[in-house]
């Protein structure tokens, strides 16, 4: 399994990294601090690689059945659309661009399958994702000194473009990012409780606070009340547990306030507060996140297509074509409203159930993992967390189609699917 490791390291660096390497974008005129050290179209070899290394897999593990059959269903339904598509009038680059979007995680994902079905440790692989996640603190740091040395006066945008190593103007994508390691973290404190773990849980909120990003401030609650709930935790865990939870919590109301970026949503993060910024819409004439998913299934009952939608890439960027008809920076924004307005009622019971299923398997995994295998229980409870952060992204950022978190994601949803199995044929070799 090494080239398969080293492919994971490879392709995980890519995905978290090249975003930011690459040219970056001047949206609304702004500036964003990308290193522009390669053409923005290099970012189109991450799916290249994708590729090779899917067909790498159907070749070398040909035999797993769970690979054929994600394999199976992905031509199908890619078939399926072909025809939505055609029935559409949609341009073919937008179907190819729509795959891209939709599946560019799979290799990973089962990878990660084989790896758990096998039951191999995923130790290393997984210290260097989280070696990725941590330089977030560093760069983020770097860019918020940056971003300030270009700002007269108040200018609460600039602070858009820390985004770490995701590139763009992507601070909500960043946290839910780090989201990664202040789970594994806490999980961490939760089982030994030194203090490091504490520490290192309190670094990751800092890429949020300086780069104005709302969307930490309910990841913090979902990873709070998530962990409560999985943890078994005796009187003293509960104090400690606590204690942090509201260090998190208002910690980073007081400094996200403090910093004071020059808006009035810097006042305060009372539950009103919340519903309202969720509400109402933008001052750059961008619609609301309900206003978003209203708009979105408005598109697909005028258009009479309420089960299926408009076809996958119908809504999102085109980077090999002309621009797709539903493409819209200013209505069309987040995850929910592109799989609505792409995939109708059928993309969002796709979406429920895969993460169900993810879910229900790493919480049956907490429980059913023999006790001395520590790290595969807490990457159950990680992958468990994620798919409550992926739950809230959807509705708050375009995470769905962002690699920086569904690579992540994709290779532990895929390592708990293949636990599960392995487990499961232990049990009836026993038996």
């Amino acid at each position: 399994m090494r080239f398969e490791r080293y492919y994971i390291y490879l392709i995980l660096t890519l995905a978290l990294v090249l975003n930011w390497v690459v040219d970056g974008s001047g949206t609304l005129g702004k500036m964003d601090l990308n290193l522009g050290l390669l053409p923005k179209k290099s970012i189109i070899i991450i799916e290249v690689l994708q590729g090779l290394f899917l067909l790498y897999l159907l070749f070398k593990y040909k035999k797993y059945r769970f690979v054929n059959t994600a394999v199976l269903f992905t031509v199908l339904f890619i078939g399926f659309q072909f025809v939505v598509s055609i029935a559409i009038g949609n341009d073919i680059t937008v179907l190819i661009s729509g795959v891209r979007y939709y599946f560019s995680f799979l290799p990973i994902l089962l990878i990660g399958y084989i790896y758990g079905v096998k039951g191999l440790d995923l130790g290393r692989e997984f210290k260097w994702l989280l070696f990725l996640v941590v330089i977030q603190i560093p760069i983020s740091i770097w860019q918020f000194f940056v971003a300030k040395a270009l700002i007269l006066g108040t200018g609460q945008l600039f602070f858009d473009a820390i985004a770490g190593t995701m590139g763009g103007f992507a601070p909500n994508l960043m946290s839910m990012v780090t989201g990664i390691g202040i789970i594994y973290f806490l999980i961490r404190y939760i089982d030994e409780r030194k203090v490091s773990f504490a520490l290192m849980t309190m670094l990751l909120i800092i890429p949020s606070v300086i780069s104005e990003s709302k969307g930490m401030y309910i990841v913090l609650i979902v990873i709070s009340v998530y962990l409560i709930r999985v943890s078994k935790l005796n009187l003293s865990r509960v104090i400690g547990m606590a204690a942090i939870i509201i260090i998190l919590t208002f910690g980073y109301i007081i400094a996200y306030q403090s910093l004071d970026f020059g808006t009035s949503q810097a006042k305060g993060f009372e539950l009103s507060f919340i519903l309202d910024y969720v509400t109402t819409d933008s001052g750059r004439g961008r619609l609301s996140r309900v206003a978003s998913i209203v708009y979105a299934i408005n598109i697909i009952i005028s258009e009479q297509s309420p089960l299926f939608g408009m076809g996958i890439g119908s809504a999102n960027s085109n980077p090999i074509g002309p621009n797709p008809p539903y493409n819209d920076f200013y209505n069309v924004r987040h995850s929910i409203d592109v799989l609505i307005t792409e995939m109708g009622v059928i993309g969002i019971i796709i979406l429920i159930y895969f993460m169900f299923k993810v879910y229900k398997t790493a919480m049956k995994m907490v429980v059913k993992l023999p006790k001395d295998e520590i790290f595969k229980i807490r990457m159950a409870k990680l992958t468990a967390g994620l798919v409550l952060i992926l739950s809230v992204g959807v509705l708050w950022e375009d995470i769905l189609f962002r690699v920086q978190f569904m690579y992540p994601f994709g290779l532990l949803a895929g390592y708990i699917l293949g636990l599960n199995k392995n487990y499961n044929m232990i049990k009836t070799t026993h038996y």
